[in-house]
């Protein structure tokens, strides 16, 4: 698993973020899995001793995932952005 024991730099997401980009995944469903799955090891890594410049820098690695996820699906990855900057949820239209 990406990122378990430490928080990574931007350049350092960048890259695993398009790895995992264009690795080949069985849908565009797992793929958006696993960079979810960066941004909960993340955010596991905070604590209540993390120092706010820690916790900013990791809601920044956080949008560069899901500016990832929007471009595999564009709905979800917005949502993801709407709701870390605190707007409403937008139900999709059919």
């Amino acid at each position: 698993m990406m990122f378990e024991n430490y928080i990574p730099t931007t350049e350092e997401l960048h890259l695993a973020v398009g790895k995992l980009l264009t690795a080949e995944f069985d849908s565009d469903r797992k793929k958006i899995d696993e960079l979810l799955m960066v941004n909960v090891n993340l955010h596991c890594q905070l604590g209540s001793d993390s120092s706010k410049s820690d916790k900013e820098h990791v809601k920044k690695l956080s949008r560069i995932i899901f500016r990832a996820i929007k471009t595999i699906d564009k709905y979800e990855g917005e949502n993801f952005i709407r709701t870390q900057d605190g707007s409403q949820y937008e139900p999709r239209v059919n």
